[in-house]
Parts: C-alpha cells; structure tokens; sequence
C-alpha cells in the first residue's frame, strides 16, 4: 500500500535519473527525488551565504523505488539526474510494518567525472 503511493509520486513528480554502472553502456533509467540535505546548517536546504553569495554542502538526499536497491550498486556507479553526476555514499531500504516501502540515500556530487570528497 505505502509503497505504490512512494512509486505513484516517483512516477508523477520525480526527477529522471540515470544510473550508469561501470563497463555497461546502457544506463538505468528510474524517477527519484534528489534534493540538498540541511544536516549541517540550520539554514534552509544546507545553503550558506556569504560575501561571494550562496555556497552549497554539496550533500543530497535521494528518495526513490526500491529498485534499485542503490546499497547494492557495483563500485564506480554513478546517478545522473538533471545534468549533475552524484555518488551514493550511504544508503539503505526504508521499511514499514515489515515492508520495503522506498530506497533512501544520501549522496555526493561529483565534479567533472571525478568524486568531489
């Protein structure tokens, strides 16, 4: 039940994302929510502004189907979602009464083809 209501919004609402894995040429396509994470700040949306303007965290939460499961992702997988290259750095099922109900992550932005640490 609550997971097809988390695959409905994916569906309707989400983002494209290309999950590309290593040595394969052929991409997989789902629709998640990738968003920044506020962890850090207590400003909205992990943004800090200064005299140069806004500086982002470059951490981001993805919200998603369970499948794929992007705990299991072959090392070297990146996410491609509107433009940007992300890499998971932690992720796991979320679970409900014993039920699998969407795939949470967090993830890192990574720059020019490289991971941004």
């Amino acid at each position: 039940m609550y997971r097809e209501l988390i695959e409905n919004m994916a569906d309707n609402y989400g983002s494209d994302c290309d999950i590309r894995f290593p040595d394969v040429p052929i991409p997989f396509t789902t629709k998640a929510f990738i968003s920044p994470m506020n962890y850090k700040y207590k400003n909205f949306a992990g943004i800090s502004y200064g005299v140069d303007g806004s500086v982002s965290d470059r951490t981001y939460r993805y919200i998603g189907k369970i499948t794929p499961d992007l705990g299991r992702l072959p090392k070297g997988s990146v996410i491609v979602c509107d433009g940007k290259t992300y890499r998971v750095d932690s992720s796991d099922l979320y679970t409900f009464q014993g039920e699998a109900i969407y795939c949470r992550a967090t993830l890192k932005l990574c720059e020019g083809g490289a991971y941004d640490d």
